[in-house]
């Protein structure tokens, strides 16, 4: 698994942020956001079997119910398979 932020989305310019991340197997993905207290934002996969490749998901800054998060640190976590891996992002409105 390669997990990598889109180059062109790590400023901090926007509400939206883009997460790249490939395998070369299939498995079970999840990739979650988390505020710094370590509660869920959002799920944007949940549990999905995933064909190797390569994937793009944006965030655009609003939790589960649809509302828009406040600008700080957060967190997303991407699981696929036996593999985990945080990171830290900062969003600014």
């Amino acid at each position: 698994i390669f997990f990598f932020n889109d180059p062109a989305a790590t400023e901090i310019y926007t509400l939206s942020y883009t997460t790249l991340f490939r395998s070369a197997n299939e498995a079970q993905v999840s990739l979650t956001i988390y505020d710094l207290t370590g509660q869920q934002v959002i799920a944007l996969v949940s549990n999905e079997a995933m064909a190797a490749g390569t994937y793009r998901r944006l965030w655009d800054g609003r939790n589960s119910e649809g509302t828009q998060v406040a600008s700080g640190v957060y967190f997303f976590e991407l699981k696929a398979g036996a593999f985990s891996s945080k990171r830290k992002m900062i969003l600014v409105q």
